[in-house]
């Protein structure tokens, strides 16, 4: 290569030519329907909800695009690739490379945007603070990555604070949000000062990011950095405060199950503390809360474990979260051990880690309700609901609500087992790609409703396909019982997993759809076309071919090719 910065700069697109071939298309496409079939008619709100949520799936594969690390076993999502350390290069240049290309990139994406998808439904976005939000963010992400290679609990709860604070600062520049989001905490003051406060912080944040960068790649370099200290370290103690074992493991069951739960069950209890902490504490310091705000802060806090399960489902299902290979751990691999008990190992600790969660959820969001919520919300709830439920009937539908999140949240993180294990990279990148169109959909429908005051969500449009949703819920239902049948037989025939591990597992899903069913029954008890269809859908939340599918794709993967 002719210069450093020119091999940097190759390298990044060497690593993602794919993706970065595919996103300028997708985004021409839908450029192209937003200037010919949705301009005008009414689905013309949907495409401007529908751009929104494109434009911010784009702009999470570009931050992907350029991590510009290497994944490292201890190092969690990887470091800054050392072997660069050995090119004549002063380290300022080296952490400001790809600041720079990735920083370029985020700007010309975002304009490209604009130009391509909002323009044309005359909807033109701001310039100038949007630009240097994602640059901030941007800069941010990269700086977290390279700054803890050893830490990787530290990176993940901080990536998820990172994440929060770029998911809610937008409001901050939009007068309407502002004014009324400003005024129920209590400030006073002119929403101007608080703009241009933020347009300082976001443009000092990338020199800022870069210098931190800078001295901790400095130290890793010269063999400098032993790691952080002091607050930051108690995060990753936090994070790993089961003791090490010194005494012998009962059975290999227990010795997978305590493997599987040091290496993932932290996983989603912290990227939910995160988020837990950027919702509730700026909201209590900031004053006494209404009713309103305070019902919308609790809402978030239930959907946080859900959504997040959803997304970080998509690296549990490997086999190694902390690699980036599809191919089994050479730790795993060489172990006397069935492919039964190997999935069984990620299935329990996937449940621990949803227990621990929801459990942390819960007792924060009541600390944080008696402390600084407004119980006008909670009153209005309780007082509708006894219109409808009798007492009994109240308790017994919330827990079974909460045994539904839960339930929603497990399944969510081990849905993509199969795939996962299967160590077939298209089919891996398939099941992502479906999650991710999936997530884009709902948050363009949230957009949407929330742009709509007539018919929010249009059901007089949308009723033609809730008609067929009868059938085609029995027939993914029948396709479901029907794939379960094949896997966990050819499982059990294969030896992968004993008689009386499919009798358990099978046990359990009936009891998870029984309690599904029976909350949809209370909840609809008048309603039979409404009940009925959630009474299909919950045979289909609890998953049941999907980990039979995994015990068939992982002993493929691991013998190289043949289970």
């Amino acid at each position: 290569m002719r210069s450093p910065a020119f091999a940097i700069a190759w390298e990044i697109w060497w690593r993602h030519r794919a993706g970065m071939t595919l996103l300028p298309c997708g985004l021409l496409l839908c450029g192209f329907l937003n200037r010919t079939a949705f301009r005008q008619g009414e689905w013309a709100g949907f495409a401007v909800a529908l751009s929104y949520a494109v434009l911010a799936m784009a702009m999470i594969l570009t931050f992907g695009f350029f991590h510009f690390t290497e994944g490292q076993r201890k190092g969690g999502f990887g470091s800054y690739p050392q072997r660069l350390f050995r090119m004549p290069v002063p380290t300022a240049w080296l952490a400001a490379w790809p600041m720079i290309y990735g920083t370029a990139a985020v700007g010309v994406l975002y304009l490209a945007c604009d130009w391509l998808m909002f323009v044309p439904l005359d909807r033109p976005l701001p310039k100038l603070w949007p630009c240097l939000y994602l640059v901030s963010g941007f800069t941010l992400y990269q700086a977290i990555l390279w700054s803890f290679p050893e830490r990787r609990y530290l990176k993940l709860f901080l990536l998820t604070l990172g994440a929060m604070f770029i998911a809610f600062c937008w409001m901050f520049f939009l007068p309407h949000m502002i004014e009324g989001t400003l005024a129920d905490w209590g400030y006073e003051g002119s929403p101007k000062s608080v703009q241009r406060g933020l347009l300082v912080f976001f443009a000092a944040t990338g020199p800022a990011a870069w210098g931190f960068s800078w001295l901790r790649l400095r130290g890793q370099r010269h063999g400098i950095a032993e790691g952080v200290r002091g607050g930051a370290a108690v995060i990753e103690r936090l994070a790993e405060w089961l003791p090490a074992r010194t005494e012998r493991f009962a059975s290999p069951d227990a010795a997978l199950f305590w493997h599987e739960w040091r290496q993932t069950g932290f996983i989603l209890p912290l990227a939910v503390a995160g988020v837990l902490a950027m919702t509730c504490i700026p909201s209590w310091l900031s004053g006494p809360l209404t009713g309103q705000t305070t019902m919308g802060l609790l809402t978030w806090m239930v959907i946080a474990p859900v959504l997040l399960a959803a997304i970080i489902g998509r690296g549990f299902a490997k086999p190694d979260f902390w690699s980036p290979q599809l191919g089994v751990p050479a730790f795993i691999a060489r172990r006397p051990v069935s492919a039964g008990q190997i999935v069984f190992a990620k299935l329990k600790a996937a449940l621990c880690s949803v227990s621990l969660t929801w459990g942390m959820t819960g007792i924060t969001a009541v600390v944080w309700f008696a402390a600084a919520g407004d119980f006008g919300g909670i009153d209005a709830l309780l007082a509708q609901g006894k219109i409808y439920y009798p007492g009994g009937q109240r308790w017994l539908l919330a827990g079974l609500l909460l045994a539904g999140g839960m339930m929603l949240s497990w399944r969510f993180l081990v849905s993509g087992l199969a795939a996962g294990l299967s160590g077939a990279k298209g089919w891996f990148y398939a099941s992502n790609g479906i999650t991710a169109a999936i997530l884009v959909g709902i948050l363009a429908c949230f957009i949407w409703t929330g742009d709509n005051d007539d018919h929010p969500i249009r059901l007089y449009n949308l009723w033609p396909w809730v008609e067929w949703l009868p059938a085609i819920l029995c027939g993914l239902v029948i396709a479901k019982l029907a794939t379960a049948a094949w896997a966990w037989s050819r499982a059990h025939e294969a030896g992968m997993v004993g008689g009386r591990g499919v009798a358990g597992y099978f046990a359990a899903w009936i009891l998870a759809a029984a309690l599904l069913a029976l909350a949809a029954g209370i909840a609809f008890p008048n309603t039979p076309w409404l009940r009925n269809l959630l009474w299909l859908c919950a045979a289909l939340v609890p998953p049941l071919a999907g980990p039979g599918v995994a015990l068939i794709t992982w002993s493929a993967n691991r013998t190289g090719g043949s289970p």
